[in-house]
């Protein structure tokens, strides 16, 4: 993904990638949204390596940064949605 997002940058075309993965190219006007797509998903995230890494230090420094940004990113998006207004209510 990280060619993907440096293509992208770099103007070869468009990529489609998870908003995590862009929020500082996002906020510094290196990519722009196409559109309002967006996709669903099970806010499920894989993160795989082989077993006799599991204690390898660079594995566990990224590890736990990777899930510092992931629990950083749904809080923020869980309290924007509990600030929007429902439909109809005022």
């Amino acid at each position: 993904m990280v060619s993907a997002i440096h293509a992208a940058v770099a103007g070869l075309g468009l990529a489609l990638l998870p908003r995590i993965l862009i929020e500082r190219e996002l906020l510094g006007g290196q990519l722009m949204r196409v559109g309002n797509y967006s996709a669903i998903n099970a806010e499920k995230t894989y993160f795989l390596y082989p077993e006799q890494k599991r204690e390898w230090t660079p594995l566990v420094t990224f590890a736990t940064w990777l899930d510092a940004e992931i629990a950083l990113y749904r809080n923020q998006r869980d309290r924007a949605d509990d600030e929007r207004p429902i439909a109809g209510i005022a």
